[in-house]
Formats: C-alpha cells, sequence, structure tokens
C-alpha cells in the first residue's frame, strides 16, 4: 500500500505531515492516510493518538506554521482529524495502516 496522497493531481507525502504532527506536544503518535473525495480524488485525513490537552485546532496552528515556514504546501493540510485512544500496530511495533484505512 502507498504512502502517498493524490490530491487534485498533486502528490502529497503522508510521511511529511506526521513528521511535522509528531513534534506537537502530547503527540503520542500520529498516522496519515488517503480518504475518497468527490472534488480531488483524494484528501489527507491525519489520525492521531494525543492526551487530552491536544486539540484540533492546535494540530491545524502547527501546520499553518509549517506551510509558513516552506515545510508544507498548503494544500497538504488534512481537512480532517480524527483522535483514537490507541493506534492499532503490527507485529513489527509500526502503525498498522492498512487497519485504519479499514476503520
Amino acid at each position: 500500500m502507498r504512502d502517498a496522497i493524490k490530491s487534485g493531481g498533486e502528490w502529497i507525502a503522508s510521511s511529511t505531515i506526521e513528521s511535522i504532527l509528531s513534534e506537537v506536544p502530547g503527540v503520542k503518535s500520529v498516522a496519515v492516510i488517503a480518504v475518497p473525495d468527490a472534488q480531488w480524488g483524494e484528501r489527507p485525513k491525519a489520525i492521531v493518538e494525543a492526551s487530552p490537552s491536544v486539540t484540533e485546532s492546535i494540530l491545524q496552528e502547527f501546520l499553518r506554521q509549517a506551510v509558513k515556514q516552506g515545510q508544507l504546501a498548503k494544500f497538504a493540510v488534512p481537512d480532517v482529524f480524527q483522535f483514537i485512544h490507541q493506534m492499532p500496530v503490527t507485529s513489527a511495533g509500526k502503525i498498522n495502516k492498512a487497519a485504519l484505512r479499514t476503520q
């Protein structure tokens, strides 16, 4: 399964968004997956395991700063943030994105 999202003809690297969001204090783990979108084909969705103090607005502000600093394209900012209690992992201890896509 690929870890890139094609949105409106542009490729978005999920790992770039994950790296930026993982720097937010209180974020334990994060995965970015593609979700279908009628207008753009696909859009990024961020799934976050974090402390209760972390909110969607905090994550959005962190990403806005990354856009201002040239670390991320504006079109790559996820439209949807989902908070979960525990990230599913594979037997190797890596985030199980396949399980997240089926949820």
